[in-house]
């Protein structure tokens, strides 16, 4: 009996390893192409906290083992929006509710091609994001980020240059369409 138990568990052991081998985490250093990171970058994602002073944002992926129900759930859309869900609390009132009005994602153009008559793109991203916290603040920005991580499971992101940075904190709406 004890024998078995030893050979299941040594078994179970050695399938973790070939999964976590199986998982190809790319680094900063290395380059994959728009349409690789593409695949990567398209889904639900869920991440402990998005707030207007991050300067790395982390998103896991939400069918990986990690619990969502108190992160916020953020989709890179293919059309270049991002949606946004708080999952984190009942807000019983609404006060201090995180909230996204606008949200975009793109790849940062590089430099001119005059073969394609257009700008090659480069695996760096802009994420211009307007929300804020009902009745607490209301934030803009426009941000780059490079790629410090991705994977299937997991993006890290590292602030690079800020393009619009606008925060107010006592509920004046300062946007105007």
């Amino acid at each position: 009996m004890l024998f078995s138990c030893s050979k299941k568990q040594k078994a179970k052991t050695e399938q973790t390893k070939v999964a976590v081998v199986e998982e190809k985490i790319i680094k900063e250093k290395e380059k994959l192409s728009i349409d690789e990171i593409n695949k990567l970058i398209i889904k639900k994602w869920s991440s402990n906290v998005i707030e207007y002073s991050d300067k790395t944002l982390v998103f896991k992926n939400i069918s990986s083992k990690s619990s969502i129900s108190n992160n916020f759930i953020v989709e890179f859309k293919p059309d270049g929006n991002l949606t946004f869900e708080d999952t984190t609390k009942n807000y019983s009132c609404g006060n201090g509710m995180p909230y996204f009005d606008k949200a975009t994602w793109e790849f940062k153009k590089g430099l001119y091609n005059p073969k394609t008559n257009d700008f090659n793109l480069t695996s760096d991203l802009i994420l211009h994001i307007r929300g804020g916290q009902f009745l607490e603040n209301r934030f803009e920005f426009k941000r780059v980020y490079k790629i410090k991580s991705i994977s299937e499971n997991r993006i890290e992101l590292k602030q690079i240059n800020s393009i619009l940075e606008q925060y107010i904190h006592n509920g004046n709406n300062f946007f105007e369409e």
